[in-house]
């Protein structure tokens, strides 16, 4: 019975272990995991770069095309003679995709620039 005693008396002198600070910490270091993995995936937009460089991709053969077809109208109109400021709105129209189509190149730069 002795050697029992002393058992219990030298456990009674062990410093005691708050589980449950320690749970609690564990719980911390959880929360923290968890929200460092939110923040890593919403961190990966190369997804989303890569769909709008796609989608500005897919638009400059449309701006390009309407110069193009800008050009071929101005030639037309010059040749027969057409006035009445037809020719005005084809140099806007020429004018507004070219601006467009550089617009579009420097986006497409500019997020290239973001990918990994």
């Amino acid at each position: 019975m002795s050697t029992l005693n002393n058992v219990f008396k030298k456990l009674d002198s062990i410093d005691k272990v708050n589980l449950k600070s320690q749970k609690v910490e564990l719980g911390l270091i959880d929360e923290i995991s968890k929200e460092l993995e939110t923040a890593f995936s919403a961190q990966d937009v190369e997804t989303e770069i890569n769909n709008a460089v796609m989608k500005l991709q897919k638009a400059l053969p449309f701006y390009k095309s309407a110069i193009t077809k800008c050009d071929e109208a101005l030639v037309k109109i010059k040749d027969l003679g057409i006035t009445g400021g037809v020719d005005k709105k084809v140099i806007d129209q020429k004018s507004e995709a070219t601006s467009m189509v550089k617009s579009i190149e420097n986006r497409i730069s500019g997020l290239s620039k973001l990918r990994k």
